[in-house]
């Protein structure tokens, strides 16, 4: 890893510290290089503005997260134990790395005002979405049940785990383990109705 992608890495770890800690609109670049034990022009060397830098840090932690979840599938496993797996394992991530999921979260709410988070939020939609859509036609193909419309079953499913997502973001960290109980249950329940004949 070059010195400059280690410099990048670095500056965009700090910042999603202090988005998360502080708040985006509160967080200024002084703080972020105060945090990397950087100097504050060592930021805009890599970053125009704190939007660019906080479109870049959920791009960083979207590919931290998709990794993640992806070891937690297990692909040996019938189609509906790693769809169960899928969605849990998004759960479990946003719990465990709360400060990521944050910044991910800032791409829905930035992309109604700000074109490149509006780009990357279309992104992380589709790629959630498609990745749904493949599970369950995997889950369709296995168990032979017919899903009437796999897109808006995905769509569903990606809409619920956003919500749980957004609980997890506003819910008080020390509560994380009842709040991982009931969501997990309460989430794979609606899922299963939904995909009852």
């Amino acid at each position: 890893m070059s010195i400059t992608k280690n410099m990048k890495e670095k500056i965009i770890i700090s910042a999603i510290e202090c988005f998360y800690r502080q708040g985006f609109l509160e967080t200024t670049f002084q703080q972020i290089a105060a945090k990397a034990k950087i100097s504050q022009p060592h930021i805009y060397n890599h970053f125009k503005n704190k939007m660019d830098l906080i479109l870049e840090c959920s791009k960083y932690a979207s590919e931290i997260g998709r990794q993640f979840i992806d070891s937690s599938v297990d692909e040996r496993k019938p189609a509906q134990e790693r769809l169960n797996q899928y969605i849990e394992a998004n759960l479990r991530w946003f719990l465990k790395e709360r400060a990521y999921g944050f910044c991910i979260i800032s791409v829905y709410y930035f992309a109604q005002t700000h074109k490149e988070m509006r780009s990357a939020f279309a992104q992380l939609v589709e790629s959630g979405i498609g990745r749904l859509e493949i599970l369950l036609y995997q889950y369709q193909n296995e168990s032979r049940v017919p899903l009437s419309n796999i897109n808006t079953t995905a769509k569903i499913i990606h809409d619920i785990l956003i919500g749980e997502i957004y609980k997890i973001a506003l819910w008080d960290s020390k509560k994380n383990k009842q709040l991982n109980e009931t969501l997990n249950t309460d989430i794979l329940a609606a899922i299963h109705k939904l995909l009852s004949p």
